[in-house]
């Protein structure tokens, strides 16, 4: 399988599990249940298993049960006919119908109400749904694949999550590997998303590729994405990404940029982005015993720009 054509960067061990588990079960008509912290691509590895089914032709309707509303998600799900309730001025169709022959992605299903979690049930196991207010069954003939960032096994003991539900959701799980097990793919995935963001910096510097590395990561891919729009906004010159410009989490934001009543008195500033450059400069100089030439070379800028920052930061000493 061509991961990349599918969505998928990395060639981890870890990822390598992931893509033989899709390769294996999308040909199949199974229900999966995708299992990831958040951020870590579980729509797309939801995407993949379905362009590489023979439903590929046919529909892709994603639903975030997260992002819906109580009151709302029945409808939104089965649809609803006219008059069903307030403001039902006209008979809709719901997500079941307009995935008929595709593939229904329900993300974060472990959000769903315990009401509707029995009607769910209901829909799988007779293939038929109700819209909100209907008197009569629609036939559906879909797949479904399931993603949730919660253990759904730890919820049905819980008592949060039907059991009889899981165990029909569950038939082929697929656990998606938080980004820090995922070794030499946050290079790859960076160096993805700045030919993406910015295709004329020419790649990562050595240093950059060492310190994305070491940093845990627990926004998983999303939030290195993240990182590097930053980091490109602050990035200058012709010479590849530099580590000076990242930032990571918090370490982001300027205390100056908050409004003072909702900082603790006790609470430490946060480093500014002028902070993190002269704190890389100062320590890339006393590696280097303060010979500028070698320090301008590890960084990756011009002996002359390395002056300017020296002198702009007061790094003489």
């Amino acid at each position: 399988m061509n991961n990349k054509r599918i969505g998928l960067i990395g060639n981890s061990p870890a990822m390598q599990r992931v893509y033989e588990a899709i390769h294996k079960v999308a040909a199949t008509d199974v229900s999966v249940a995708i299992y990831g912290e958040s951020g870590t691509g579980k729509e797309l590895v939801a995407q993949a298993l379905h362009q590489q089914s023979p439903r590929v032709r046919n529909s892709w309707v994603d639903v975030n049960c997260a992002a819906i509303p109580k009151d709302l998600i029945e409808s939104e799900l089965f649809g609803h006919e006219r008059g069903a309730f307030s403001g039902a001025v006209e008979a809709k169709p719901g997500r079941f119908e307009l995935a008929q022959g595709g593939t229904l992605f329900l993300d974060e299903v472990g959000e769903l109400p315990w009401e509707l979690q029995a009607k769910l049930l209901r829909v799988l196991q007779e293939r038929q749904i109700w819209r909100v207010g209907g008197r009569r069954s629609i036939s559906v003939d879909i797949r479904i694949i399931v993603a949730t960032h919660r253990n759904l096994e730890t919820e049905v003991q819980k008592g949060n999550f039907r059991e009889d539900l899981f165990y029909r959701l569950n038939v082929f799980p697929i656990w998606l590997p938080p980004l820090r097990e995922r070794g030499h793919d946050i290079v790859s995935l960076a160096e993805h998303f700045l030919m993406q963001l910015a295709p004329e910096i020419p790649g990562l510097h050595p240093s950059t590729r060492t310190r994305l590395c070491a940093y845990p990561w627990p926004g998983n891919v999303r939030e290195l994405r993240n990182c590097l729009q930053r980091a490109v906004i602050y990035h200058e010159g012709e010479q590849p990404l530099l580590p000076h410009t990242l930032s990571f989490g918090t370490e982001f934001i300027r205390r100056s940029a908050l409004p003072q009543p909702l900082l603790s008195k006790q609470a430490a500033p946060y480093p500014t982005l002028d902070q993190k450059i002269s704190e890389t400069i100062r320590e890339a100089l006393q590696r280097n015993r303060f010979n500028k030439s070698k320090t301008a070379r590890e960084l990756g800028i011009q002996r002359k720009r390395l002056d300017r920052m020296i002198q702009r930061y007061d790094l003489n000493t």
